[in-house]
């Protein structure tokens, strides 16, 4: 790691704090920045910080869900203070699952290749009745519960959820985010 951080003068930048990083030992130079430092606790806050503010979504909408999700997307609502509007079109890029709308058995293999796809840690929210039970449809070809198939970790309850039970279920999901890491 110390040859990545020299300048151009060939010296260490910072001599003083590099040891402490590259070794999680105490001694004297560790004490004197306190005792609660140690380098795999600084960068678990780091990556901490950064799981819980750079989600990047991937819905999916297939019924009246995915509008509602939309406006909440929009300029009444500013969802984009909470997770990012630029919705990834690559699921190996994305993080966040949004489920809206019901799931037929044909779309069940293509959503799960999705989620297999999705980078870890991965989380799942499920929009509205449909998703979670089915909702008013009642077909054959209708999966009632999506949660056999994929581990959902927040519902969203409604039929259709208000974009502010969206944006409040968003901020739910970070503070679950924050206490899982």
């Amino acid at each position: 790691m110390s040859t990545f951080l020299k300048s151009v003068t060939g010296q260490r930048i910072f001599p003083k704090i590099l040891p402490m990083i590259e070794s999680t030992e105490t001694n004297e130079e560790t004490s004197q920045l306190g005792s609660t430092f140690r380098a795999n606790s600084f960068f678990k806050r780091i990556e901490l910080w950064a799981n819980t503010n750079t989600i990047s979504p991937m819905p999916i909408g297939t019924a009246c869900c995915s509008f509602e999700y939309i406006s909440a997307c929009g300029p009444r609502y500013q969802m984009d203070r909470f997770i990012p509007a630029l919705l990834q079109v690559d699921p190996s890029e994305s993080d966040l699952l949004i489920i809206s709308g019901p799931i037929t058995t044909k779309m069940l293999p293509y959503l799960l290749r999705i989620y297999e796809k999705m980078v870890s840690p991965k989380w799942v929210i499920a929009l509205g009745a449909c998703t979670s039970c089915g909702g008013p449809f009642n077909g054959p070809n209708i999966i009632h519960s999506i949660e056999k198939y994929i581990n959902i970790d927040l519902f969203i309850p409604g039929c259709p959820p208000s974009p502010q039970s969206i944006i409040e279920g968003v901020l739910t999901l970070k503070e679950k985010i924050k206490a899982e890491l």
